[in-house]
């Protein structure tokens, strides 16, 4: 099962960082905490429950300089969404000091003859009790490694539980939406709460290590392996059962937007005075109503985005959220109105019902067509037809 978890963790990574990196760039340090969470528990099969001196040496040791970045890479997460900005800082090196003096520790083990390590890992599997005794990094013992990885995620934890109480939704500090801000704050709580749960277990097993042999530790810590196994299964499944998590926490800080009314022929848009959003649904209602950019067969949300310069995750959350209405939905309203307009004024007479189609933005004849039923209940010459029947 254990093998199962992390290949599948792995894939969501993959998964989460490939299709949601461009719109969100905070899902890379998600991306890569749990495909390292991924080595570790692969790691941890290849050495306990597989007996494959092949794919020991492959894991064994090699991807243990990245273990010291599975705090860092949360707390970049968390500032990342929190904040709504994925970039780092000039002092952000500091977090990756203990990555280096691990890597550099064990450098001279990296670069052994791949026959070197297999053999070390044929000795482990026939005795677990010299993985504390083999001495592949030149700086530290096995024994500092094992402890020092969770008391460091341990800290990380203590200031991502700061910067939770900073950013609480309720506080008058977190100026952020109000309907998204609170599935994503349970979801960074459950994330820590579920990391918590791991690290103390590992905690626990690294101490039981420095006080009896691999063996025993194996026989005595069945409890703590359980729980282990519980809070890596929960960890992995979670980015199943949080898929708005990809939109990240954003806080737009735009300066207010006033409009002397309205926006025309836009659809009505219920917005609460207390989501900070509500001035970017005015530049999205504002925008549309000028340059009626939606008269581009090609008009897509990342150009609507793009016009107006703020992140597409942005604009997705203001109309799905507050304006409670799909990009191609929204689009096609828009254009339906508009053809209506043409037809209300006479256009009919100089252009075919193609032409008032491919005016208001749809690329065919059956589009057109289909959409506007869909609106109005009538064909485009139907409706003609009921408003001249109204002028007489």
């Amino acid at each position: 099962m254990l093998l199962y978890i992390s290949l599948l963790t792995i894939i969501l990574s993959g998964l989460l960082v490939t299709y949601n990196w461009r719109i969100n760039k905070n899902t890379i340090y998600l991306g890569a905490f749990f495909s390292i969470l991924a080595t570790y528990g692969l790691t941890h099969y290849f050495t306990i429950y597989a007996n494959s001196p092949f794919w020991l040496a492959v894991f064994y040791n090699n991807f243990s300089p990245f273990w010291f970045l599975t705090g860092p890479l949360l707390l970049f997460y968390y500032r990342g969404t929190l904040t709504d900005n994925s970039k780092l800082r000039g002092t952000d090196i500091i977090h990756f000091m203990p990555f280096f003096v691990q890597l550099i520790g064990i450098f001279p083990y990296l670069l052994t003859p791949f026959s070197y390590k297999v053999g070390i890992a044929a000795q482990i599997l026939n005795d677990l009790n010299l993985i504390t005794q083999f001495k592949v990094n030149w700086i530290t013992t096995p024994l500092v490694n094992f402890l020092g990885r969770p008391i460091l995620v341990f800290l990380y934890l203590g200031y991502l539980t700061y910067l939770l109480w900073l950013h609480n939704p309720k506080s008058n500090r977190a100026k952020v939406s109000i309907q998204q801000s609170n599935l994503i704050y349970r979801w960074l709580i459950l994330l820590e709460v579920t990391t918590a749960i791991l690290i103390v277990n590992f905690f626990l097993l690294s101490l039981s290590l420095s006080k009896q042999t691999v063996t025993a530790t194996m026989v005595n810590s069945q409890f703590t392996h359980f729980f282990s196994g519980i809070a890596y299964f929960c960890m992995s499944f979670m980015l199943l059962l949080f898929p708005r998590i990809l939109y990240g926490m954003p806080i737009y800080m735009a300066e207010p937007t006033k409009l002397s009314q309205p926006p025309k022929e836009t659809v009505e848009v219920p917005v609460s005075q207390d989501d900070p959003f509500f001035e970017l649904v005015d530049k999205i209602n504002a925008y549309l109503q000028k340059e009626e950019p939606y008269l581009n067969p090609e008009f897509t949300i990342n150009e609507l985005a793009a016009s107006l310069r703020v992140p597409v995750h942005h604009v997705s959350y203001c109309l799905n959220t507050l304006m409670n209405v799909k990009f191609t939905s929204l689009r096609t309203q828009l254009r339906i109105q508009y053809a209506a307009k043409l037809l209300d004024s006479g256009q009919a007479d100089e252009l075919s019902m193609d032409g008032i189609g491919k005016k208001s933005g749809f690329s065919t004849r059956s589009n057109f067509y289909n959409a506007f039923k869909s609106e109005t209940g009538m064909t485009p010459s139907e409706y003609l037809e009921h408003k001249n029947e109204l002028k007489k």
